[in-house]
């Protein structure tokens, strides 16, 4: 029997990785890197107000846009080409025109004694009374300006019809035909109708071909252009002046300024100057009263500079406590990162520990002699020809 040694707890060692001896340099930037460099700028960082410009107390029109008064809109007439060249026109046409002296005739000595230059009037015949055909269906009324007299009826002659000769009777004129007994033969029919189809495409075809054929029209004459109206001859332009608005308005204004400063001239002439009495002279003299009024009181300015430096403060004392909360809320976050690794690194390095089972022991084994007998061979005797055979 060998000798059981006593176990021993397992020493975990590291392994001799290759890995530990490569290094490579990190030049990431970290989150938490980039923070602290954010919260750094916004340290530095520190706002300055400039200072007040003493100008300002001494002149307070300083930065103060001083209007620019236009000068009024002069109203200039439009040069059109249209009134330059009726100016040219009426200038040649003054210049082209003849100076003609009128000379008046002497009045005709007809003219004094009776109507000259018109036709006789003429006499119409008397109107004659004729009762109204009402109840004739077909009446129609006629003007006679012209009355004749009747004219009386002729009577005609009635002309008798000759009496017919019945002495010759009437004869008529029957010419009787035979009927000539021929075979039947649609061969000439045949022949007639196909030749009537040959005459009748040849006809179609000179059509097509004469339609085909290309045929220019004639040049119409101009000179005498029938069923087109009579051109007639348009009038020339008339130039005339714009009827613009700005003008009446202006007239109108020129015109009501006219009669305003009439009205003022007027009004100055009929007027008459009464002189006031002189009671100046026997009156005191004028003596000033002392002012009762407050002297000005001097106070401090209110200047947005100042409040812009207390919101600024405001503001600068806000961001300071965001940054403490966030910063305390950091380290808050940070501590309880720690210790949560800190307990699974000792759950990891319990987990770790080897624990060996202990060796089971047993009874020895002892070995007895068996109580049974040994067994006997015996043939199986699978063959069945030492069953029937007898011994002689």
């Amino acid at each position: 029997m060998q000798s059981i040694l006593p176990t021993k707890l397992t020493c975990p060692k590291t392994p001799a990785l290759e890995t530990r001896k490569r290094k490579r340099p990190n030049t990431a930037i970290s989150a938490k890197d980039k923070e602290d460099k954010e919260v750094e700028d916004m340290k530095s960082y520190k706002f300055k107000a400039n200072p007040v410009n003493p100008r300002v107390m001494s002149n307070f029109n300083i930065g103060i846009k001083v209007p620019v008064h236009k000068e009024p809109t002069k109203a200039i007439g439009f040069a059109f080409h249209s009134t330059r060249r009726e100016r040219e026109v009426d200038h040649t046409k003054e210049e082209e025109e003849e100076r003609v002296e009128f000379h008046a005739k002497p009045v005709p000595a007809k003219i004094l004694q009776g109507v000259t230059g018109l036709p006789d009037a003429k006499k119409l015949p008397l109107t004659c009374a004729k009762s109204p055909a009402f109840a004739l269906k077909n009446r129609k009324r006629t003007f006679d300006f012209d009355i004749k007299p009747e004219e009386e009826e002729i009577p005609q002659p009635i002309k008798a019809r000759p009496v017919p000769h019945s002495g010759v009777p009437f004869i008529p004129n029957l010419a009787h035909k035979t009927t000539e007994i021929a075979p039947f033969s649609f061969a000439e029919r045949d022949e007639a109708i196909a030749l009537k189809k040959e005459e009748k495409k040849q006809q179609l075809f000179k059509e097509e071909q004469k339609l085909r054929e290309f045929k220019a029209q004639l040049m119409p004459i101009f000179d005498n252009v029938s069923g087109l109206p009579e051109k007639k001859a348009k009038k020339t332009t008339t130039l005339k002046p714009f009827g613009l608005s700005h003008e009446d308005v202006g007239a109108k204004r020129a015109e009501e300024w006219s009669k305003k400063m009439a009205e003022e001239l007027e009004a100055e002439r009929h007027q008459t100057f009464h002189a006031r009495e002189a009671n100046v002279l026997y009156k005191k003299p004028f003596v000033p009263q002392k002012s009762d009024k407050p002297l000005t009181e001097i106070n401090d300015f209110a200047l947005n500079s100042d409040k812009r430096a207390e919101q600024r403060q405001q503001y600068e004392d806000q961001k300071r406590m965001r940054e403490h909360e966030l910063n305390l809320h950091k380290a808050e976050i940070e501590r309880q990162d720690a210790i949560k690794e800190q307990k699974e690194i000792e759950q990891m390095r319990a987990a770790m520990v080897h624990k060996s089972n202990p060796i089971r022991h047993y009874k020895a084994v002892e070995v007895e002699h068996s109580d049974k007998k040994l067994t006997k061979p015996k043939t199986p005797n699978f063959s069945d020809r030492f069953k029937n055979r007898t011994v002689l």
